[in-house]
């Protein structure tokens, strides 16, 4: 991890400190209805972790600025202000934590929350766990508008999150942190990694499921993202050497299928908007039917079907998934016995 963090640094893009990385508009619910959300990416130090060790999946830290001042941020906030066109949802990200205050001062924040709050009605926010107090959750509840913090948690199982994805967070930490976000009024999304590096996809599945089912009483929403190779990451590494394949459309759709009910009785929102998706570096099948399964995905995310539409779509390469999901832990089996 540490090489591949030192090629990172040294082939990481130069970003003007003063303009966010990218900004555009998608779809998404709000209040149970389907609406534009602005999307903004901002340029800043990026995530904390990241600079220490980092996680073997996210390479977020090739989106990040070396240096970037309170000055830069604030205009980058006048680039989102001429960028605005009333919006009710905004989604602020960072590629690491807006509550970190040595990557978000607090008065940059506020900034930017006082602004939007009065026009929107929702504003999605990031950030690692580490970084929720119920200072920080009590502060963001006065607010005029609703805010929600999204938390990467991205498996409940402990051995998971130390020795397979590197997340430097515990469960209990995770749970503590959301906790602390419910009790001052405030939304909670969790995002959950399906198919980390050196797993089966059938270890990933139903890592997965367990995971989803852990963290019901915690959150408002589920984003269930699948693994896509990220340049400079050790998802890349193996990927590159044929060792790592992006999980199946069928994986998440099993997935779903199996968690959507207990989602439902929670009234917990699950949903997913994969990265990649369709391509070989993001969650796929074959070229039949992975244009057929992004749709579904998407609909079934906004709210506009349910998981009954996925027996529509057949496909010959289902076989290929099936014996990916038999035989890779059959093999397991043999070399742990052998």
């Amino acid at each position: 991890m540490a090489e591949i963090r030192r090629k990172a640094k040294a082939k990481k893009r130069k970003r003007d400190p003063k303009r966010p990385i990218a900004i555009w508009t998608e779809k998404d619910l709000l209040e149970g209805q389907i609406t534009d959300a602005m999307v903004a990416i901002l340029a800043t130090g990026g995530c904390s972790w990241a600079e220490e060790s980092g996680c073997t999946m996210c390479g977020y830290y090739n989106d990040t600025c070396n240096q970037v001042t309170e000055s830069d941020l604030l205009a980058q906030l006048a680039v989102l202000k001429e960028r605005y066109r009333d919006q009710k949802y905004l989604k602020i990200f960072t590629s690491g934590s807006f509550m970190n205050a040595k990557e978000i001062p607090a008065s940059v924040a506020t900034e930017f929350l006082s602004f939007f709050s009065e026009r929107c009605d929702l504003i999605c926010i990031e950030t690692r766990a580490e970084y929720v107090t119920a200072e920080a959750a009590e502060v963001l509840a006065a607010y005029p508008c609703e805010i929600e913090v999204a938390l990467g948690l991205e498996s409940s199982n402990d051995v998971v999150l130390a020795e397979i994805i590197n997340k430097n967070l515990t469960f209990e930490r995770y749970k503590n942190a959301a906790s602390l976000l419910l009790d001052a009024g405030l939304a909670v999304k969790t995002y959950l990694l399906l198919k980390p590096p050196l797993m089966t996809e059938k270890e990933a599945v139903e890592d997965c499921e367990r995971s989803i089912r852990d963290v019901l009483p915690y959150t408002n929403t589920i984003s269930v993202n699948p693994t896509n190779v990220q340049n400079f990451t050790l998802v890349d590494y193996l990927h590159h050497r044929g060792y790592y394949r992006p999980p199946w459309f069928y994986s998440l759709e099993e997935i779903m299928k199996r968690c959507m009910p207990h989602a439902k009785e929670r009234g917990v929102r699950l949903m997913s908007a994969p990265s990649g998706a369709g391509t070989l570096r993001g969650i796929h099948n074959c070229k039949k039917c992975d244009g057929k399964y992004k749709e579904a995905i998407t609909a079934i995310s906004l709210g506009m079907v349910g998981v009954e539409i996925f027996d529509r779509i057949d496909c010959e390469c289902r076989v290929k998934w099936q014996c990916d999901m038999d035989t890779q832990n059959a093999a397991m089996d043999f070399h742990s016995t052998g």
